[in-house]
Formats: structure tokens, C-alpha cells, sequence
């Protein structure tokens, strides 16, 4: 291996002065978003988050959430005042009736949704 000096250097010395940070391989997902990049316009959903700002109106529920003091983790289910505006929503846009305190839980990803949803329909510890 050459540096830019020209001197010839082993990757063991190559890699003395990088930060251990730069010498992970990037994950699948991060191989894919590198290349959605290079398309202007791709929605970036395949990470968990679009391409476009935060809107206001949650950017403000946010500020209202730390002048509350919410900053703490939720109960595993999520706050129950707001599975039930969930419930409510549901029935007022589907007309379909669920109960928020068993039928509903909120998670913080898609991944963590699958592992709920997967243990419920296998049981947890079946393969």
C-alpha cells in the first residue's frame, strides 16, 4: 500500500491514525441508502425517515413535550392517552372498534413492530 508521500506502508500502519469508527463496514441499509442518494427525490422510508423536513406542527409537540418535562421513556406499551386517540381515530375513519388497553401498542420502529407482531403470532422462543 502507498501513502501520498509515495513511501510504502503496510495496512497495519495504514490504519494507526483512522479512527476505528472508519474502519466499519457499512450495514446493508446504509449500502442501499448511499446509492438512493445518487437519485434526486428518493424517499428515504427503506431507513425510517423521509427526505422531507419536520413539519411544524410537530416540531411544536415537541417543544410542548420538553416544556413538560416528557423527556422520560414511556410506559412498553406507549401512553395510554394516546392509543386511545388511536382507538378513536379508527373508529371514527374505519368503524372499527378496538380496545386501546390490549389491542393497541405503540413502538419506536418497524423493526420493533415485526419482533412484537412475530412473537404474538409464533410465541416467543419458537423458531
Amino acid at each position: 500500500m502507498r501513502s501520498c508521500e509515495g513511501n510504502e506502508t503496510s495496512i497495519a500502519e495504514s490504519t494507526v491514525n483512522r479512527s476505528p469508527a472508519t474502519l466499519i463496514t457499512p450495514s446493508r441499509i446504509r449500502a442501499i441508502a448511499s446509492l438512493a442518494d445518487q437519485h434526486p427525490g428518493t424517499l428515504r422510508l427503506f431507513v425510517g425517515e423521509d427526505t422531507l423536513p419536520t413539519p411544524d406542527f410537530i416540531k411544536a409537540a415537541a417543544h410542548r413535550a420538553i416544556d413538560e418535562n416528557k423527556t422520560y421513556y414511556t410506559p412498553n406499551a406507549g401512553y395510554l392517552d394516546v392509543r386511545r386517540a388511536i382507538a378513536d381515530h379508527l373508529r371514527e375513519l374505519h368503524g372499527v372498534d378496538v380496545d386501546p388497553a390490549s389491542q393497541i401498542v405503540l413502538t419506536s420502529s418497524g423493526v420493533s413492530v415485526r419482533i412484537v407482531g412475530e412473537s404474538d403470532q409464533f410465541g416467543v422462543g419458537r423458531q
